[in-house]
């Protein structure tokens, strides 16, 4: 028995000192990092606490333009300078995703985590026919404006004026996207759509990006249940089935009637086509194009959805923590729309609604609800040029922009942990916000998200009265994960107009 313990403690001393050999290999040409950085197997997983993004600012604020910490056997190199992220996401070689990741693995097809090639040609197709279809233009106010007054009904006919807001925003852009990528119309209590939006919840959003299930996969396997893997796993598979019934019911009405109707009959199109000629390296060749398929509208499903889901909870949120601003805001709503018989905001109302233009842009800085982007990668070895040195990073490097740190630097930014619209009013600031990501691979849906936030949140304040409980001064906490949300956040909507 002493000599199994005695091997199995020289074996661990071993594997030990080779993994600090190999870290060191890696990281000293990197930027510099944390201590815990060496720590074998875990690395810096163990000190992230309960708010990784926090810890990322603090870092930030020690190091400068750039850092690298260590998850797990990846190196990571955080980049802090809002020009730095600028300059290097425009470049080709900093486009690479690290798919090889275990999140990354269940869903590496379609367009967020795929990577090379397939990618380009996934991102120019979605681009140039959400483009044709009109999406982000005006054409598609209608479309939202059509959900935003079946949310008024919701909050006006409720049995309730109190209502626990967390998921319920998301359900509302769902049937959005759904009604322009589908054409297909649910009621925001659909089954269908609320098991849509939990499978995408549970899935991508949900996991944090500095657990196991990222950067510890042997752990992650042993304890499927404990790491939320097979979680993961399952709520993956559900909703690719989901969404999968949608593209067999595209498939055979397409194939009945060749009528373009909407964005899955457009890729369809694309795969026949694509299959007539016989173009078998394509990425929308036979089967291999109808996974992307299911997998490019799941990741349009979830970008889309939870995003706009989170920023209008956080938009609520800051307004009833700043009641004079919330005020001065629905004051401005009610100046434009007021003798309208439907109290609408739209889009040709933009120049007349500074505030409320502002108090998104504040939301999106102050929240940074995509705190850290979406991971990329190199795709080969490159220069990185900081102020505090130079480093070379070998390909498959993985990238993080420090997007909440950009958003909160005191140096950018006055007050940066304050709720204050009214910084942007009268100038170009809202340009200095990172939002989502920035470069060749910024969020595809970004001007629709906008659209859609300016609309919904005008809404929503143009027909009710917001408040939470008495003497109440925070509302909800906030929720970690891949997108920042706000948790608990419970709220009385009072219908304005009866």
């Amino acid at each position: 028995m002493f000599l199994y313990l005695l091997s199995a403690v020289f074996a661990f001393a071993i594997a030990g000192i080779i993994t600090f050999i190999n870290n060191y290999s890696k990281l000293y040409k990197l930027p510099p990092g944390p201590v815990g950085n060496w720590l074998p197997i875990f690395g810096y997983l163990p000190f992230m606490g309960k708010s990784p993004h926090l810890k990322y600012c603090e870092l930030g604020k020690k190091y400068g333009d750039a850092f690298t910490i260590k998850f797990g056997a990846y190196p990571i190199v955080v980049l802090n300078k809002s020009s730095l992220i600028r300059e290097c996401f425009k470049q080709d070689v900093y486009c690479g995703r690290p798919n090889y990741l275990l999140a990354m693995k269940v869903s590496k097809d379609g367009l967020t985590f795929a990577t090379g090639p397939e990618a380009t040609e996934q991102r120019r197709f979605v681009l140039k026919t959400l483009r044709d279809l009109g999406f982000g233009r005006r054409s598609m106010e209608k479309l939202i404006l059509d959900e935003v007054q079946e949310l008024v009904h919701y909050f006006k006919n409720s049995n309730t004026q109190t209502h626990h807001l967390e998921y319920l925003f998301g359900l509302s852009v769902i049937n959005a996207l759904w009604s322009i990528l589908a054409t297909r119309k649910f009621s925001i209590t659909d089954p269908y759509a609320i098991q849509v939006y939990k499978c995408a919840i549970e899935g991508f959003i949900d996991p944090p990006v500095s657990g196991a299930l990222w950067f510890l996969p042997i752990v992650a396997k042993l304890f499927p249940k404990a790491s939320g893997y097979s979680s993961v796993v399952e709520a993956v598979k559900k909703l690719r089935s989901l969404v999968s019934e949608v593209v067999e019911e595209h498939k055979i009405e397409y194939r009945k009637t060749g009528i373009v109707k909407d964005f899955v009959d457009a890729y369809i199109q694309k795969i026949e086509s694509v299959q007539e000629e016989g173009l078998t390296n394509s990425s929308f060749y036979g089967e291999r194009g109808y996974n992307n398929l299911v997998h490019v509208l799941i990741d349009l499903f979830t970008a889309g959805s939870d995003t706009l889901n989170s920023s209008l909870n956080f938009a609520l949120k800051y307004l009833c923590e700043n009641r004079n601003i919330l005020v001065e805001v629905q004051k401005e709503i009610d100046n434009v729309v007021g003798n309208r018989e439907v109290r609408l905001v739209n889009l040709d109302d933009k120049d007349s609604l500074p505030l409320l233009d502002s108090v998104i842009q504040e939301t999106l800085r102050l929240s940074s609800i995509v705190s850290s982007g979406i991971l990329h990668s190199t795709t080969h070895p490159v220069n990185l040029v900081t102020d505090t040195g130079s480093y070379m990073l070998d390909a498959n490097t993985i990238v993080m922009p420090n997007l909440y740190w950009v958003n909160h630097n005191p140096e950018q930014w006055e007050n940066p942990d304050s709720f204050f619209p009214h910084r942007f009013i009268g100038n170009d600031k809202k340009h200095d916000v990172i939002a989502f990501s920035t470069g060749k691979r910024v969020c595809i849906a970004e001007v629709m998200a906008q659209t859609e936030f300016f609309l919904f949140l005008g809404g929503i304040l143009a027909n009710f009265n917001i408040q939470g409980g008495k003497e109440q001064t925070q509302f909800g906490d906030i929720k970690p994960g891949l997108v920042l949300n706000v948790h608990g956040l419970i709220l009385t909507l009072t219908y304005k107009h009866n």
